[in-house]
């Protein structure tokens, strides 16, 4: 039996079709899920260490609803987005913490008086 041309066009167009959804969909699973751990590592980096884990912890004491490393992830990752490098990533949280800043969302730990998205930064680190 001879298989007509525009049939497997048309199947081989719906097949394109559905594989285009599912790049998409794992695209956005992958968005829900947050960082990757190498983002995460250059978040460290970028923190630069010394008193991350003490703030981070400070910070969940006062905020104790937030103790959520995959909300806080996604936040974090919302608002910062990929970064090619720690310093990237620095460079863009110094930015949204200016923004914090000028726009009131900053937390005292401490007798600190910090932008929200650097303790969430600190916070998401302390939690491992």
């Amino acid at each position: 039996m001879k298989q007509d041309p525009s049939t497997s066009r048309r199947e081989f167009l719906i097949g394109l079709g559905g594989s285009a959804l599912a790049v998409a969909a794992t695209g956005a699973l992958a968005a829900q899920r947050g960082p990757e751990p190498a983002w995460r590592q250059q978040l460290a980096e970028a923190l630069g260490g010394g008193e991350v884990g003490a703030i981070g912890r400070a910070y969940l004491r006062a905020v104790p609803g937030e103790a959520h490393a995959d909300r806080l992830h996604a936040r974090l990752y919302e608002s910062l987005g990929p970064a090619s490098s720690a310093r990237d990533l620095r460079e863009r949280l110094e930015g949204l913490c200016r923004r914090d800043f000028a726009a009131g969302r900053c937390i005292t730990l401490d007798g600190w008086r910090l932008a929200r998205s650097e303790a969430r930064a600190c916070a998401l680190l302390s939690l491992g």
